[in-house]
């Protein structure tokens, strides 16, 4: 929403207002007192932080597990590139290589 700059006639001080852009016209009209004080307009983004439920942080995870060396990893303190790596290549080795060693550790063809 943005903050207005206003100068009060009659005492010649500047004041801030916050309002809609819809809402100027009838305020200039109900204050006419106050001039419209020629500045920057800010606007107000926002306010504290983002709350995300649990299915939204489970996705948040599995993304910054896709891509471990990107920010969102780093800040969610996800798995080592190296660790996402490794993990890769043991699934990869173990689906290659299924049936092919039998529980006692002896090759079964």
């Amino acid at each position: 929403m943005p903050i207005y700059m206003f100068k009060n006639s009659e005492s010649g001080e500047v004041e801030e207002h916050s309002m809609r852009i819809s809402e100027l016209d009838k305020f200039k009209e109900d204050n006419p007192h106050l001039t419209v004080h020629l500045g920057a307009t800010r606007t107000i983004s926002g306010v504290g932080t983002i709350k995300t439920d649990s299915g939204f942080k489970e996705v948040l995870h599995k993304i910054a597990e896709s891509h471990p060396s990107s920010p969102l990893a780093e800040g969610l303190g996800g798995r080592s590139r190296e660790a996402v790596k490794t993990a890769e290549v043991v699934e990869k080795l173990s689906r290659e290589h299924r049936g092919y060693i039998t529980k006692d550790g002896q090759g079964g063809f």
